[in-house]
């Protein structure tokens, strides 16, 4: 799905946003956009093109709302249910994706970035079996998608089928070697297999080819994880937090704070013992590591850098 295809011709600033986002030049990219719609308010597709833009930028509440916008203006654009969708799957709400991957697919049954979008919403449900469906959907409209071989590989290397994740991301690395989704995924397969030193490099490769790029951190921080057991121990909590939706994460920390001052104030009281003392303590000390967590990746994620042969400037 192009995004020109939802834009008028010969809208300067618009195309000149197309041209940053092509060069990565993000923020370029947010600044003619917003100048366009200076313009003309009511451009339902520049709307929804200001909305993938600021859902890249993790500014997700804004790219709702610019999806909503564009949505209101031209309930009809499929670009703006597709923008919809992603920043719901970024913000944990399956149920709003899947609502706005369907509804984009009525109007164009045969979009591959929608299908492969329902695919990714049952993979965040950890629904794998009806996720590989929708990839195989998304297969069928093009073959030769390295976008739709790397999804597939990362739900079969989530049911643990390593080897066919192998085969897939070796088969989309085939076909664009600088796939950064193929070596991320690769990356971690190798990690699988006990090969640190190459899944180093291809996370670090994609790491410098896209910064942004979460899954490139991810798979430097399991690698550095292996060597730091305190890492080790958050991260699982950390990236199972990342996938429970915002209500839920607040409702979790909630319940885990109100139990930590009810445990102090009993044993305050005397109405516990040593053995939940200790219970207490261990439980403060994995709030603290969770305090310092985020510096512990920042510094282990430049050391896996730092390990690399990659050039300085990255």
């Amino acid at each position: 799905m192009s995004v020109s295809s939802f834009l008028e011709p010969g809208r300067v600033l618009i195309e000149r946003a197309q041209r940053q986002l092509g060069h990565g030049d993000l923020e370029g990219a947010v600044e003619s956009l917003r100048q366009a719609l200076s313009e003309d308010p009511d451009h339902a597709g520049a709307h929804a093109f200001l909305a993938l833009c600021l859902h890249d930028q993790k500014r997700l509440t804004a790219a709702e709302h610019e999806a909503r916008l564009a949505l209101q203006l031209e309930p009809e654009l499929d670009l703006g249910h597709f923008a919809l969708g992603i920043i719901a799957l970024a913000k944990q709400d399956t149920r709003t994706a899947e609502q706005s991957f369907r509804r984009a697919l009525e109007i164009d049954p045969e979009d591959l970035r929608n299908t492969l979008g329902l695919a990714r919403a049952f993979l965040l449900r950890r629904d794998s079996a009806r996720a590989l469906e929708w990839v195989e959907r998304a297969l069928e409209l093009d073959p030769e998608s390295v976008e739709c071989l790397v999804l597939k590989g990362t739900i079969h290397l989530e049911r643990g089928e390593v080897d066919a994740a192998r085969v897939l991301a070796e088969q989309a690395l085939g076909l664009d070697a600088e796939d950064i989704d193929a070596c991320v995924l690769l990356g971690n397969v190798l990690l699988i297999d006990g090969d640190i030193e190459q899944a180093r490099q291809l996370g670090a490769l994609a790491l410098s080819r896209n910064p942004r790029n979460e899954g490139a951190v991810e798979l430097l921080v399991r690698i550095r994880s292996r060597r730091q057991p305190l890492l080790r121990l958050w991260w699982p909590y950390a990236a199972w937090m990342q996938r429970r939706h915002q209500n839920i994460q607040i409702l979790i920390l909630v319940a885990a704070y109100v139990s930590l001052q009810a445990m102090n104030i009993a044993y305050r009281q005397g109405q516990v013992g040593a053995s939940v003392f200790i219970v207490f303590l261990l439980w403060l000390g994995f709030c603290i590591l969770t305090w310092v967590a985020p510096a512990l990746i920042k510094r282990a994620v430049e050391k896996e850098l730092r390990a690399t042969d990659l050039k300085p400037e990255y």
